[in-house]
Protein backbone atom coordinates (compact mmCIF):
# COMPACT_ATOMS: atom_id res chain seq x y z
CA UNK A 1 0.00 0.00 0.00
CA UNK A 2 0.97 3.27 -0.79
CA UNK A 3 2.44 5.57 2.04
CA UNK A 4 1.62 9.67 2.26
CA UNK A 5 4.97 11.90 3.06
CA UNK A 6 2.76 14.00 5.21
CA UNK A 7 1.97 13.05 8.71
CA UNK A 8 2.83 13.68 12.74
CA UNK A 9 4.77 11.15 14.93
CA UNK A 10 5.52 12.20 18.86
CA UNK A 11 6.86 9.89 21.59
CA UNK A 12 7.95 11.10 24.82
CA UNK A 13 9.62 9.63 28.34
CA UNK A 14 9.14 10.62 32.00
CA UNK A 15 10.99 9.60 34.71
CA UNK A 16 11.80 11.73 38.25
CA UNK A 17 14.89 12.59 36.74
CA UNK A 18 15.02 13.07 32.67
CA UNK A 19 12.04 13.68 30.41
CA UNK A 20 12.64 13.39 26.61
CA UNK A 21 10.10 14.53 23.91
CA UNK A 22 10.20 14.21 20.56
CA UNK A 23 8.15 15.55 18.10
CA UNK A 24 8.57 14.70 14.23
CA UNK A 25 6.28 16.51 11.07
CA UNK A 26 6.32 15.31 7.66
CA UNK A 27 5.89 17.28 4.63
CA UNK A 28 6.10 16.16 0.72
CA UNK A 29 8.96 16.61 -0.69
CA UNK A 30 11.63 15.09 -3.50
CA UNK A 31 14.09 13.92 -1.49
CA UNK A 32 14.76 12.95 2.59
CA UNK A 33 15.38 16.34 3.85
CA UNK A 34 15.64 16.35 7.77
CA UNK A 35 15.68 19.58 9.48
CA UNK A 36 16.72 19.12 13.08
CA UNK A 37 15.78 21.80 16.13
CA UNK A 38 18.22 19.66 19.18
CA UNK A 39 19.37 20.97 21.97
CA UNK A 40 23.09 22.20 21.71
CA UNK A 41 24.27 18.98 23.64
CA UNK A 42 22.44 16.68 21.31
CA UNK A 43 23.80 18.06 18.07
CA UNK A 44 26.57 15.15 18.44
CA UNK A 45 23.26 12.93 17.77
CA UNK A 46 22.94 14.03 13.90
CA UNK A 47 23.97 11.83 11.78
CA UNK A 48 22.83 8.88 13.77
CA UNK A 49 19.41 10.08 13.65
CA UNK A 50 20.09 10.73 10.03
CA UNK A 51 20.92 7.18 9.73
CA UNK A 52 17.87 5.98 11.75
CA UNK A 53 15.53 8.39 9.73
CA UNK A 54 16.76 6.92 5.97
CA UNK A 55 15.34 2.82 7.64
CA UNK A 56 11.93 4.12 8.46
CA UNK A 57 11.43 6.81 5.26
CA UNK A 58 13.18 7.16 1.35
CA UNK A 59 11.56 11.01 1.07
CA UNK A 60 9.78 13.86 2.62
CA UNK A 61 11.15 16.80 4.56
CA UNK A 62 11.37 15.87 8.43
CA UNK A 63 11.17 18.11 10.99
CA UNK A 64 12.30 16.98 14.13
CA UNK A 65 11.75 18.76 17.70
CA UNK A 66 13.80 17.22 20.51
CA UNK A 67 13.39 18.87 24.26
CA UNK A 68 14.38 16.93 27.13
CA UNK A 69 15.27 17.76 31.26
CA UNK A 70 18.53 15.98 32.07
CA UNK A 71 19.46 14.73 35.42
CA UNK A 72 21.71 16.84 36.96
CA UNK A 73 24.63 15.74 38.15
CA UNK A 74 25.40 15.33 41.71
CA UNK A 75 28.00 15.56 44.52
CA UNK A 76 28.27 14.01 48.15
CA UNK A 77 29.47 16.37 50.44
CA UNK A 78 30.51 15.38 54.33
CA UNK A 79 29.71 17.80 56.71
CA UNK A 80 32.75 17.29 59.04
CA UNK A 81 32.22 20.02 61.31
CA UNK A 82 28.93 18.58 62.41
CA UNK A 83 30.09 15.22 62.01
CA UNK A 84 32.97 15.83 64.76
CA UNK A 85 30.47 17.68 67.09
CA UNK A 86 27.84 14.69 66.77
CA UNK A 87 30.91 12.54 67.49
CA UNK A 88 32.45 14.68 70.51
CA UNK A 89 28.74 15.00 71.89
CA UNK A 90 27.83 11.36 72.00
CA UNK A 91 31.93 11.02 72.87
CA UNK A 92 31.09 12.97 76.15
CA UNK A 93 28.23 11.14 76.78
CA UNK A 94 29.34 7.80 76.72
CA UNK A 95 32.25 9.00 79.27
CA UNK A 96 29.30 10.33 81.54
CA UNK A 97 27.83 6.95 81.58
CA UNK A 98 30.77 5.47 82.07
CA UNK A 99 30.40 3.20 78.82
CA UNK A 100 33.65 1.69 76.88
CA UNK A 101 32.46 1.68 73.58
CA UNK A 102 32.94 4.73 71.05
CA UNK A 103 30.23 6.11 68.56
CA UNK A 104 30.43 3.94 65.08
CA UNK A 105 31.13 5.92 62.63
CA UNK A 106 28.04 4.25 60.79
CA UNK A 107 25.55 6.39 63.27
CA UNK A 108 27.51 9.17 63.01
CA UNK A 109 27.34 9.49 59.24
CA UNK A 110 23.70 8.52 59.51
CA UNK A 111 22.68 11.59 61.64
CA UNK A 112 21.23 14.24 60.20
CA UNK A 113 23.04 17.01 58.35
CA UNK A 114 26.63 14.95 58.32
CA UNK A 115 25.87 13.67 54.38
CA UNK A 116 24.41 15.94 51.97
CA UNK A 117 23.42 15.17 48.29
CA UNK A 118 23.92 18.21 46.23
CA UNK A 119 22.72 19.32 42.66
CA UNK A 120 25.01 20.84 40.33
CA UNK A 121 23.57 23.30 38.13
CA UNK A 122 25.68 21.24 34.75
CA UNK A 123 23.48 18.55 33.57
CA UNK A 124 24.94 15.90 32.33
CA UNK A 125 23.99 12.86 29.56
CA UNK A 126 25.75 9.37 30.04
CA UNK A 127 25.76 6.57 28.16
CA UNK A 128 21.83 5.53 28.99
CA UNK A 129 20.29 8.36 28.41
CA UNK A 130 21.81 8.71 25.05
CA UNK A 131 20.08 5.46 24.61
CA UNK A 132 17.16 5.81 26.08
CA UNK A 133 16.82 9.15 23.71
CA UNK A 134 17.24 6.91 20.78
CA UNK A 135 14.90 4.82 21.86
CA UNK A 136 12.29 7.01 22.06
CA UNK A 137 13.60 8.80 18.50
CA UNK A 138 12.75 5.13 16.93
CA UNK A 139 9.18 5.23 18.59
CA UNK A 140 8.54 8.86 17.26
CA UNK A 141 9.22 7.41 13.53
CA UNK A 142 7.11 4.35 13.95
CA UNK A 143 4.19 6.51 15.17
CA UNK A 144 4.99 8.98 12.00
CA UNK A 145 5.13 5.92 9.68
CA UNK A 146 1.49 4.82 11.02
CA UNK A 147 0.10 8.22 10.33
CA UNK A 148 1.46 8.52 6.89
CA UNK A 149 0.14 4.76 6.50
CA UNK A 150 -3.30 5.89 7.57
CA UNK A 151 -3.14 9.29 5.23
CA UNK A 152 -2.13 6.78 2.43
CA UNK A 153 -4.80 4.83 2.13
CA UNK A 154 -7.22 7.77 1.91
CA UNK A 155 -4.99 8.66 -1.09
CA UNK A 156 -5.25 5.05 -2.37
CA UNK A 157 -9.54 4.96 -2.68
CA UNK A 158 -9.34 8.70 -4.34
CA UNK A 159 -6.55 7.43 -6.92
CA UNK A 160 -7.86 3.72 -7.64
CA UNK A 161 -12.02 5.96 -8.09
CA UNK A 162 -9.99 9.01 -10.28
CA UNK A 163 -8.54 6.20 -12.06
CA UNK A 164 -11.84 4.36 -12.68
CA UNK A 165 -13.42 7.51 -13.63
CA UNK A 166 -10.85 8.00 -16.28
CA UNK A 167 -11.09 4.65 -17.45
CA UNK A 168 -14.59 5.22 -17.91
CA UNK A 169 -14.66 8.55 -20.13
CA UNK A 170 -11.57 6.57 -22.16
CA UNK A 171 -14.21 3.54 -22.93
CA UNK A 172 -16.71 6.65 -23.87
CA UNK A 173 -14.16 8.13 -26.54
CA UNK A 174 -13.30 4.49 -27.86
CA UNK A 175 -17.14 4.29 -28.64
CA UNK A 176 -17.52 7.59 -30.29
CA UNK A 177 -14.13 7.92 -31.59
CA UNK A 178 -16.06 4.77 -34.01
CA UNK A 179 -19.55 6.19 -35.13
CA UNK A 180 -18.05 9.80 -35.58
CA UNK A 181 -15.42 8.53 -37.69
CA UNK A 182 -17.96 6.56 -39.47
CA UNK A 183 -20.17 9.87 -39.59
CA UNK A 184 -16.99 12.40 -40.95
CA UNK A 185 -15.95 10.14 -44.05
CA UNK A 186 -19.54 10.17 -45.51
CA UNK A 187 -19.05 13.89 -45.60
CA UNK A 188 -15.92 13.52 -47.47
CA UNK A 189 -16.07 12.68 -51.32
CA UNK A 190 -12.52 12.61 -51.94
CA UNK A 191 -10.15 9.33 -51.52
CA UNK A 192 -7.47 10.76 -50.83
CA UNK A 193 -8.59 13.30 -48.09
CA UNK A 194 -10.29 10.68 -46.84
CA UNK A 195 -7.13 8.52 -46.33
CA UNK A 196 -5.33 11.90 -44.79
CA UNK A 197 -8.36 12.31 -42.44
CA UNK A 198 -8.37 8.64 -41.30
CA UNK A 199 -3.59 9.32 -41.02
CA UNK A 200 -4.06 12.04 -39.11
CA UNK A 201 -6.98 11.72 -37.19
CA UNK A 202 -6.44 7.88 -35.80
CA UNK A 203 -6.07 7.93 -32.30
CA UNK A 204 -5.85 4.27 -31.93
CA UNK A 205 -2.28 4.38 -30.65
CA UNK A 206 -3.39 6.90 -28.26
CA UNK A 207 -6.36 5.22 -26.71
CA UNK A 208 -3.74 1.83 -26.85
CA UNK A 209 -1.06 3.75 -24.45
CA UNK A 210 -3.82 4.97 -22.25
CA UNK A 211 -5.09 2.31 -21.21
CA UNK A 212 -1.67 0.60 -20.46
CA UNK A 213 -0.43 3.52 -18.57
CA UNK A 214 -3.94 3.03 -16.37
CA UNK A 215 -2.92 -0.58 -16.06
CA UNK A 216 0.83 0.72 -14.85
CA UNK A 217 -1.30 2.97 -12.55
CA UNK A 218 -3.16 0.63 -10.71
CA UNK A 219 0.12 -1.49 -10.16
CA UNK A 220 2.03 1.03 -8.94
CA UNK A 221 -0.33 1.98 -6.19
CA UNK A 222 -0.36 -1.31 -4.94
CA UNK A 223 2.97 -1.84 -4.47
CA UNK A 224 5.13 -1.86 -0.73
CA UNK A 225 7.59 0.56 -1.05
CA UNK A 226 7.86 4.20 -2.11
CA UNK A 227 6.69 4.76 -5.57
CA UNK A 228 5.39 8.27 -5.75
CA UNK A 229 7.85 9.18 -8.29
CA UNK A 230 6.81 6.36 -10.44
CA UNK A 231 3.47 7.30 -10.54
CA UNK A 232 4.08 11.16 -11.33
CA UNK A 233 5.83 9.94 -14.65
CA UNK A 234 2.86 7.78 -15.74
CA UNK A 235 0.18 10.44 -15.48
CA UNK A 236 2.94 12.48 -17.36
CA UNK A 237 2.50 10.28 -19.75
CA UNK A 238 -1.06 10.05 -19.27
CA UNK A 239 -1.67 13.99 -19.89
CA UNK A 240 0.32 13.67 -23.24
CA UNK A 241 -1.49 11.04 -24.94
CA UNK A 242 -4.72 12.45 -23.65
CA UNK A 243 -3.67 16.09 -24.92
CA UNK A 244 -2.70 14.41 -27.86
CA UNK A 245 -6.34 13.06 -28.34
CA UNK A 246 -7.63 16.71 -27.65
CA UNK A 247 -5.85 18.35 -30.57
CA UNK A 248 -6.59 15.36 -32.65
CA UNK A 249 -10.41 15.53 -31.78
CA UNK A 250 -13.15 16.41 -34.52
CA UNK A 251 -15.95 15.93 -32.54
CA UNK A 252 -17.43 18.08 -29.90
CA UNK A 253 -18.47 15.33 -27.45
CA UNK A 254 -14.74 13.74 -27.62
CA UNK A 255 -12.97 17.22 -26.93
CA UNK A 256 -15.36 17.12 -23.91
CA UNK A 257 -14.30 13.57 -22.73
CA UNK A 258 -10.95 14.99 -23.02
CA UNK A 259 -11.27 17.87 -21.21
CA UNK A 260 -12.52 15.25 -18.06
CA UNK A 261 -9.65 13.40 -18.28
CA UNK A 262 -7.18 15.70 -18.09
CA UNK A 263 -9.01 18.12 -14.96
CA UNK A 264 -8.86 14.25 -13.34
CA UNK A 265 -5.41 13.50 -14.10
CA UNK A 266 -4.55 17.10 -12.99
CA UNK A 267 -6.31 16.00 -9.65
CA UNK A 268 -4.55 12.85 -9.60
CA UNK A 269 -1.12 14.71 -10.33
CA UNK A 270 -2.08 17.11 -7.09
CA UNK A 271 -2.52 14.38 -4.82
CA UNK A 272 0.74 12.01 -6.29
CA UNK A 273 3.15 14.97 -4.89
CA UNK A 274 1.98 14.05 -1.15
CA UNK A 275 3.10 10.02 -2.24
CA UNK A 276 6.50 8.79 -0.90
Amino acid sequence: MIKSMTGYGESEYNSPNLKINIQIKSLNHRFLDPVFNLPDKLLFLEEKLRNILSKYFSRGRLTIYIDLILPKAQKIVINKILARDYFNKIEDLTKELRLSAKPPMEIILNLPGVIEVLGMKKQFLNEKTTLKILEVFHAACKKLRLSQEKEGRGIFKYLNKNINLINKELVLVKRRIKLATVHKLKSIKIDEEKEAFLRDKDITEEINRIEMHLKNFRRVINKNVPAGKEMDFILQELQRETNTIGAKSFDSFISTQVVIMKTEIEKLREQVQNVE
